[in-house]
């Protein structure tokens, strides 16, 4: 990305490479973000649980979720600065 810094990760969406760029100073916090904002999430389900479904979970997707939702995820960008 043309606009890396040390002491910040972002994450974007490049459009020419259609796929999300992340950006970090230390790779567990390219790998925090990515997990977080783009990857699965496991979320455990009582429902199931109380019907007896060995697999009591349900897969939680950010950016399918806001997908479905009606947004646009080509447009989401995300930063935050290290602290000084």
């Amino acid at each position: 990305m043309s606009n890396y810094r040390k002491d910040r990760v972002t994450l974007s969406y490049n459009k020419a490479q259609r796929d999300f760029v992340v950006s970090y100073p230390r790779v567990a916090d390219g790998n925090l973000i990515l997990n977080k904002i783009i990857g699965d999430h496991l979320l455990f389900n009582l429902n199931k649980q109380a019907e007896g479904n060995y697999y009591a979970f349900d897969i939680f997707n950010l950016k399918e979720e806001l997908e479905k939702r009606g947004y646009d995820i080509t447009t989401l960008k995300f930063s935050i600065d290290l602290k000084k």
